[in-house]
């Protein structure tokens, strides 16, 4: 064997792998989006990877605006309403890959239109599989988003402080008898 020779072995080694994330938008997916005009006014490369995934949230919700219509209504959009959107939710249940899953998790989303913060922490926790630890502030959070939920078409409570109060003492004697 020559010195100079590169033997087989070394020639199957891969190189090392580029430190950060691993690209989720291919250079030529990049370049086609944004020669159509896709990527107007977005200038890095984070941001690129985001709209792509916001785009596949879109595309797995679009088919059926009743359903998903509070993060994304396409019409409404197109009629100059663009309230009618949630991105950063939009963009975090593209994370999730499968439309499937998209589906399921933006159903329970829609249903709880819980605000944006709250809503990425939830399908984050469901995409990593962790859940947040139980905790008394967390079960308290979740009362306060069903009163606030409750009061907020009620307009017929003269005293909707003293409503809660005698409901949240209804729950307790519920919960002392079990």
């Amino acid at each position: 064997m020559n010195t100079g020779d590169v033997s087989e072995e070394s020639s199957d080694i891969q190189p090392k792998r580029k430190p950060g994330r691993p690209k989720v938008v291919s250079d030529e997916e990049s370049a086609m989006l944004n020669g159509l005009g896709n990527y107007q006014g977005i200038e890095s490369r984070r941001g690129r990877i985001d709209f792509s995934y916001r785009l596949d949230a879109m595309r797995a919700l679009k088919d059926d605006p009743a359903r998903f219509g509070w993060l994304y209504d396409e019409g409404v959009i197109k009629a100059g309403d663009e309230s009618a959107w949630k991105p950063s939710i939009l963009t975090e249940l593209g994370r999730l890959g499968d439309p499937d899953r998209i589906r399921g998790v933006a159903d329970r989303i829609c249903e709880l239109k819980p605000k944006a913060r709250d809503a990425i922490a939830m399908i984050r926790r469901f995409r990593i599989g962790r859940d947040a630890p139980s905790s008394a502030l967390g079960l308290a959070d979740v009362i306060a988003d069903a009163i606030n939920r409750y009061t907020a078409h009620r307009h017929d409570l003269a005293d909707p402080v003293g409503l809660i109060l005698e409901s949240l003492d209804l729950v307790r004697s519920r919960l002392e008898r079990r």
